[in-house]
């Protein structure tokens, strides 16, 4: 802590012959030049460093100071070790009460060393390598001596007399150094120069050239005087990179100098998030002129001479100057309507700046001013939409308006192409093309004919746009003439509920292709893209048919033909294929070719129709008819079926039908000219437990199996 005039003539000398404006400060990615030189004006003597700058210990990672040291020295003069190629095996020390952690020793570079001692001390790694280089000029030195890593901050350097051989080497020097600043902040009532009061402070070791008064500001500053007591004299500020006069001193002159070409203000400190984007903007920025603000939402922004930095975690730090920056803190800064910068200020400065943020884009020029676009804020998911459709550069563009209120759980937030529309209560975003939403708003928006939107649109801004809704699907052209694609024709009431059975738009049928049309005889049908709604109106029941079972159909007769009306709706599925049941016949509709009937398809009429509806038509013994009616001679006749025939006595009125097994029994046997006669019954039983049958001259027995026997 000797601070001779020799040694410190000695260690200005070293500084000013390696800059005497520059210096270099290390990003992340290497070294970036700082061109802001200390102004002897700026001097206060009696705040010569602040404590939240001297004991901010965030400043800089490892990685950082080992690329400041390699820019403050990139060629080491051959046999020579430099600070930034320095290595020691560290001890380690245990926690200190005045405020030092623990220490774990190892073998580690220069750079670790510093960064290690100050995160356990408190103290910023740029104080400590301000004091290496008033102390020793190490830092920059490209030939240091054996004996500037000895005492390399002047630890136990008395002026009096030599350094303590206790404290020799480079870790015990920054160590103890450190540890020492922290002793002088916890114990400062002990010490003979203290903040918050007037303190005489020499000019120089030699008593004669006199004292001052300073009232020392804060803790830091009195640490200062109290490791290096002595004044900078009006000479020594005068020449700020020189020598003054033989009553100048230069250690604390020195310290304020250095830190101030090196890292700026020695009294504001950079917030640490902002730290890496000061240094990259170097002499853009210039030094801070006032302390970092917190912003409610996480962020901080801090003024510099030459612009400001706003940060937030997700946009990180920017940069930003000149009209844009005045015009964006009138209009509310990260708060208000633009929300984060999101790139750095660009153009040149008396030609055009533009900057892009969260919700919008400022520029400027000289001859117009600054020219905002967008600028209306936007919720968390409506911004994470936008971005996924491109942002500004996207189909949408810029916010136009803030965000509105459509109604049941649904709000809208227009851009400059089209809108952005979100179902709060499915948590769906949906996006409309600004032609597409004009059109659709105009025919009732959410409660009108089209319905609300389903899907965002699919196209392009040169081929146009297709976007289903629940009831249509429009189509929009690169132009913006908006036409139905398909649902022109509403879809009510038992249509529309049967529709929406169906999974409507997205279902079997899709959109409507046109109105309801009558049918005759109280039936009516709707067309949809993939089929028809048949509706029976007597008996009030729907029926849906693929539109190839359809027009197959309906080329067979529909209604009144052979395969009579629909009696199921189809089962099966579009990949599959359909099978669909009608009155005389089953229909089947493969995925890709024609129907076909697969049973059935005669026709069932008069006294035929009325006994196989006894006999519940298709669907219990008989089933389909697979032939027409066939005479059977004396006044009888038969029509066959799938599970049996019925069989009319003509001259008696009287029909009769037979299970397959026993009529082909009965017909073996000569049928009614034969032994067992015509019948006389139809069957009892069922198919499970058998049929019993009489005839004119006896009966039949027929197993489930299909069995026949005759009995008495």
């Amino acid at each position: 802590m000797r601070s001779t005039t020799l040694r410190l003539l000695a260690a200005t000398a070293a500084v000013s012959l390696i800059t005497a404006a520059l210096a270099m400060m290390p990003a992340t990615t290497g070294p970036a030049e700082r061109a802001v030189a200390a102004d002897a004006a700026d001097f206060d003597p009696g705040n010569i460093v602040s404590d939240a700058v001297f004991y901010d210990s965030r400043t800089m990672t490892v990685e950082q100071i080992q690329a400041f040291l390699n820019a403050r020295v990139p060629t080491c003069r051959a046999g020579y070790t430099c600070l930034k190629d320095y290595w020691e095996t560290t001890r380690s020390q245990p926690a200190r009460s005045e405020g030092c952690a623990a220490y774990a020793g190892q073998h580690e570079s220069a750079a670790r060393i510093i960064y290690k001692v100050a995160t356990a001390c408190g103290i910023n790694p740029r104080s400590i390598l301000v004091l290496l280089e008033k102390e020793q000029g190490l830092v920059s030195d490209s030939w240091p001596t054996t004996r500037q890593y000895r005492s390399a901050t002047g630890y136990g350097c008395p002026d009096t007399a030599d350094c303590d051989a206790n404290y020799y080497g480079f870790f015990n020097q920054v160590y103890n150094a450190a540890w020492q600043f922290k002793k002088y902040r916890a114990t400062p009532g002990t010490r003979g120069y203290q903040a918050g009061r007037w303190n005489t402070i020499l000019w120089h070791p030699n008593t004669g050239c006199g004292s001052s008064q300073v009232y020392i500001q804060n803790q830091a500053t009195a640490g200062l005087y109290i490791y290096t007591p002595y004044r900078p004299n009006a000479a020594a500020l005068a020449n700020l990179y020189g020598a003054g006069d033989a009553c100048s001193s230069y250690g604390n002159r020195n310290f304020w100098r250095i830190f101030t070409d090196w890292f700026g203000s020695t009294t504001i400190a950079v917030h640490p998030v902002l730290n890496a984007a000061w240094v990259a903007h170097g002499a853009r920025l210039g030094n801070p002129v006032a302390g970092a603000r917190s912003i409610a939402d996480g962020g901080v922004m801090q003024q510099f001479e030459r612009g400001w930095l706003v940060w937030r975690k997700d946009t990180g730090a920017k940069r930003m100057t000149g009209a844009t920056a005045q015009w964006y803190f009138e209009k509310g800064g990260p708060a208000g309507g633009l929300g984060y910068p999101i790139t750095d200020v660009s153009g040149a400065d008396a030609v055009e700046h533009v900057q892009d943020f969260q919700f919008g884009h400022l520029s400027w020029k000289p001859n117009v001013g600054v020219t905002q676009r967008g600028g209306y804020r936007m919720s968390d998911v409506t911004y994470t939409n936008w971005r996924a459709l491109g942002g500004p550069t996207g189909v949408l563009g810029y916010p136009a308006a803030a965000s509105v209120s459509e109604g049941s759980g649904w709000s809208s937030q227009r851009f400059d192409g089209g809108r952005l529309l979100y179902n709060g209560n499915a948590r769906i975003m949906y996006w409309l093309p600004k032609a597409t939403w004009d059109f659709w708003k105009a025919r009732g928006g959410l409660t009108g004919a089209i319905g609300s939107p389903s899907t965002s649109p699919k196209g392009s801004l040169t081929e146009g746009w297709l976007q289903d809704f629940t009831r249509a699907r429009l189509a929009t052209t690169a132009a913006g003439n908006v036409s139905y694609a398909a649902g022109a024709d509403p879809v009510t009431g038992v249509w529309e509920t049967n529709w929406k059975a169906l999974k409507a738009r997205s279902g079997v049928l899709g959109y409507s292709l046109g109105p309801v049309v009558d049918e005759g005889s109280g039936w009516s049908s709707q067309r949809f893209e993939r089929g028809r709604l048949l509706f029976d109106g007597k008996r009030a029941i729907m029926y849906w048919l693929p539109t190839a079972t359809w027009d197959f159909w309906k080329i067979e007769g529909g209604l009144s033909g052979r395969i009579g009306a629909p009696v199921t709706s189809p089962a099966g599925s579009a990949g599959a294929g359909w099978t669909q049941e009608f009155t005389t016949a089953k229909v089947a509709t493969p995925a890709s070719g024609t129907p076909t009937i697969v049973v059935g398809g005669f026709a069932v009429t008069g006294v035929w129709a009325v006994n196989w509806n006894a006999l519940k038509s298709r669907s219990i013994q008989l089933g389909y008819p697979i032939e027409g009616v066939k005479d059977e001679g004396g006044g009888w006749a038969s029509q066959s079926f799938e599970h049996g025939r019925l069989l009319h006595n003509t001259t008696a009125g009287i029909m009769y039908w037979l299970p397959n097994a026993t009529w082909d029994f009965w017909k073996s046997r000569g049928g009614l000219t034969g032994s067992i006669g015509a019948p006389t019954t139809s069957p009892t039983g069922s198919s499970s437990t058998g049929w019993t049958q009489r005839f004119t001259s006896g009966g039949l027995a027929t197993s489930p199996t299909g069995v026949v026997t005759v009995i008495p």
